[in-house]
């Protein structure tokens, strides 16, 4: 219940409002809202803990291919502070290089 009164509803009303920000200055966009969860990938917890120790949220275009593909805009914290930015990551084969 902490957890949640203390971080995750902050952050998601935090997302909310910039997001609501971003379409309103941008609506042509067709923008969409992506805010992380707490619980890490059953799959992939290699011996750390079943929660993340960072949350995040990110703004992008809605895709039908890898979410890669497309630029992103995102806003993370952490215990150890916040960081946020835009990027955009290519990875797979369709774009390595052949040399």
């Amino acid at each position: 219940q902490e957890y949640q009164t203390l971080v995750q509803q902050p952050l998601k009303e935090l997302a909310q409002e910039v997001f609501d920000r971003f379409v309103e200055k941008y609506p042509d966009l067709n923008m969409e809202l992506h805010v992380s969860r707490i619980y890490r990938d059953a799959r992939r917890l290699h011996g750390k803990g079943p929660y993340k120790d960072h949350l995040w949220f990110s703004i992008r275009k809605p895709t039908a291919n890898h979410w890669t593909e497309r630029p992103v805009f995102w806003f993370e914290i952490s215990p150890e502070g916040y960081g946020f930015g835009m990027g955009i990551s290519f990875d797979g084969p369709d774009y390595e290089d052949d040399d």
